[in-house]
């Protein structure tokens, strides 16, 4: 895609993005890409040569120059809980493909993203860790949460821990091999999910925060499409149980 165009109210288009590619060849050079919107502010999408995304930069146009208002920087990387039979568990592939060989440096995952000024200060950071399945258990949220903090910097795209202030949200999935998400945890509260038995479709979330509880229930038609959520602030496992709802 070249361009995109919108409609006005009148019915006549205008352009709205236009994309121009710049293109890599994997496993030899990144490349990237340039969108401009409708008046004239770049977006700038870069990719390293295994096309994995490293950066978004966007612009603002001033006086007819295109300057640098912020940018995304994502890191990649091994993560050193994955073993080789994990892996092969991972790949979900036919049989010749299997037989391909597998190291760890054929799964690659992000790391962190952060997010820089014009300036290239680091603004915020987003730290992510992973279990032996490939599944993100821990975030971690790097910035000026409570506006005393230091300044933040990076170390090999990675946030300097020994200062920074951050908030964390961990997360557990089931050991029944569908990696569904059984429970996420942050400083404030503690969320719990329940499944309707061997599928993935969410039956409950119950949410536990220190003064009060929030549940929420879903229901499916035959064809497993959600077609009616309840919410409310009880405390019960069953839609019918109606203690502590106001």
């Amino acid at each position: 895609m070249k361009s995109l165009y919108k409609t006005r109210e009148d019915g006549s288009l205008f352009l709205d993005k236009s994309f121009t590619y710049h293109l890599g060849k994997y496993g030899q050079s990144g490349g990237h890409t340039v969108v401009v919107d409708s008046e004239g502010n770049e977006t700038v999408y870069r990719y390293n040569a295994y096309f994995r995304l490293e950066c978004i930069e966007y612009y603002y146009l001033e006086e007819g120059v295109q300057r640098l208002s912020y940018k995304d920087v994502f890191t990649w990387g091994e993560d050193p809980h994955l073993t080789l039979k994990n892996l092969l568990q991972l790949l979900d592939a036919s049989s010749e493909e299997k037989q391909k060989p597998v190291t760890k440096k054929s799964f690659c995952y992000l790391l962190a993203k952060s997010k820089l000024d014009g300036k290239n200060n680091c603004i915020s950071s987003e730290r992510f860790f992973y279990d032996e399945w490939g599944n993100v258990s821990e975030v971690r949220e790097y910035g000026n949460i409570t506006g005393r903090s230091k300044p933040l910097f990076l170390y090999n795209g990675l946030p300097d821990q020994s200062d920074a202030e951050y908030r964390c949200t961990k997360y557990i999935y089931s050991s029944d091999g569908k990696n569904r998400l059984c429970a996420k945890k942050t400083s404030t509260c503690k969320t719990k999910y329940f499944y309707h038995k061997d599928t993935n479709l969410l039956r409950l979330k119950i949410e536990r925060y220190s003064d009060y509880t929030k549940r929420a229930f879903f229901f499916y038609n035959e064809e497993n499409l959600l077609v009616r959520k309840v919410e409310d602030d009880g405390i019960g496992m069953k839609l019918s149980k109606l203690k502590g709802v106001t």
